[in-house]
């Protein structure tokens, strides 16, 4: 509880702080969830509602990148990734605050019912494996990577994590949601071969489209990584926008069409400290592991 109510009281430090030194600028905050509870993202979304804040698909952000609208006022740009099944329970809230977003999802997941990492996050894995953490799994060579999932799908069974391929048709068909491209595995694209990568990009595209009856238009890197061949394989397979996790507001005058910032907004946390992600300033501060960057820790 006390650990609870400092990182409130630092975040909304942050925030003030934000707002005395910020200058006024016309960057477009974008923001991504995974797997919130409503609360979590309607106290966001009605966040942004008060700071007047208007809302734009991934389709307006790309006519804005390009020159084919003029910016005006404040934006907000909110995508989703993996596609979890609860992200069904956020429709009434997209509806009822008019929000359009884009949902990025893997297709093995949508097949399967679950993630790598879930299995890579069970408890005593590593007796089958050897790699003790979800992040030891993200270090490893594309052919060892691929060995011990395999292991360990063949080890555990679990309960559905994933939207359905029934879920997804059902989202397609609402005009406040574009689904988008996670690659076909959810793998770490920076570890894997050129041919890996153009299979997972151009694979994903195609089932996706051939179950939605649309073009995909828009890739999310998973897990954020990227390098020079992902962006040459994206722009070759015909995506128009890659969103990346790296931290920043979108500048429609300098962004890399391929390299689109995003701050997380992760599925806990308290109001103010989720505000600060929203606004990218938490980040700069505080490790993923929830530690200060310097020089204290909790």
């Amino acid at each position: 509880m006390i650990k609870e109510v400092i990182k409130e009281l630092f975040a909304l430090f942050l925030i003030q702080v934000y707002y005395i030194s910020q200058k006024k600028r016309d960057d477009i905050l974008s923001i991504y969830f995974h797997n919130p509870s409503e609360k979590v993202f309607e106290n966001v979304l009605k966040w942004l509602v008060v700071k007047n804040y208007k809302f734009i698909s991934t389709n307006e952000l790309y006519f804005l990148i390009n020159g084919k609208v003029k910016q005006t006022g404040k934006l907000a740009c909110i995508t989703f990734d993996d596609g979890w099944s609860n992200n069904m329970m956020l429709v009434n809230l997209l509806e009822k605050y008019k929000i359009p977003v884009t949902i990025f999802i893997p297709t093995e997941a949508i097949v399967e019912g679950n993630y790598w990492f879930e299995y890579a996050n069970v408890q005593g894995q590593k007796q089958f494996t050897g790699i003790k953490t979800k992040e030891n799994f993200k270090k490893l060579p594309e052919n060892i990577f691929t060995e011990k999932v395999k292991i360990l799908k063949l080890n555990y069974s679990l309960k559905r994590s994933s939207i359905t391929l029934n879920d997804l048709k059902k989202l397609s068909e609402n005009k406040l949601i574009t689904i988008g491209s996670h690659s076909v595995t959810h793998p770490i694209l920076n570890r894997c071969s050129f041919e890996k990568q153009e299979y997972e990009l151009a694979e994903s595209k195609k089932i996706i489209s051939n179950w939605l009856y649309k073009d995909i238009e828009y890739l999310a890197y998973p897990n954020g990584d990227f390098n020079q061949y992902t962006i040459e394989i994206a722009k070759k397979c015909g995506y128009k926008l890659g969103f990346s996790t790296e931290l920043g507001k979108i500048d429609v005058k300098k962004v890399n069409p391929f390299i689109i910032p995003r701050h997380v907004i992760h599925d806990t946390g308290g109001h103010y400290e989720n505000i600060s992600k929203a606004l990218g300033i938490w980040q700069r501060f505080i490790k993923k592991d929830g530690h200060f960057l310097n020089p204290f820790y909790w």
